[in-house]
């Protein structure tokens, strides 16, 4: 083997070592960033210096979410608003009216349930006032005397008593 080949063969071996010895220094300190990234985002008040801009979106993101979830188990609705995004506060308002809806909507069945039943008693007395007067009347003709023809004879007192009115005295 000549000089040159073996020189090339040298210098590529040197230059993956290089590059292997940077690879690993790199991976060392993004294991360190890690273990910085991985140590602030269990604290949610420590800021998240040195992470990756991909980790720390996610974290935040993260820490959006949990504290938008708290919001809600917690009904706390300043913090709703503050933390959630919009999706989840147009769902929010969108129950917020459901709620206003169904509330709207119990409050008409009860005024209309409370109309029925109302009308239903005056029905009941209307039909009971018509029916006492009609037994009345009955009564009335049943007592009236029959005439030499068979037809009845309604005098004075009679009549009133059709008419609802009772005797005059």
């Amino acid at each position: 083997m000549t000089a040159a080949p073996r020189l090339l063969a040298i210098g590529a071996l040197a230059l993956g070592i290089g590059a292997a010895v940077l690879d690993w220094r790199s991976a060392r300190q993004a294991r360190g960033e890690l273990r910085l990234c991985t140590a602030a985002a269990g604290d949610e008040r420590e800021p998240l210096k040195g992470c990756p801009e991909t980790i720390s979106a996610a974290i935040e993101a993260q820490r959006r979410a949990a504290a938008c979830e708290a919001a809600i188990a917690g009904a706390d609705l300043y913090a709703e608003r503050a933390s959630c995004g919009e999706q989840v506060k147009r769902r929010g308002a969108l129950l917020v009216g459901a709620e206003a809806n169904l509330a709207d909507a119990r409050r008409q069945i009860a005024e209309a349930e409370r109309r029925t039943t109302a009308a239903i008693a005056r029905a009941e007395a209307r039909g009971e006032t018509q029916s006492r007067r009609a037994d009345d009347a009955r009564s009335a003709i049943d007592a009236a005397p029959l005439g030499a023809d068979g037809l009845l004879s309604c005098d004075a007192q009679c009549l009133r008593r059709l008419a609802g009115a009772g005797p005059r005295g």
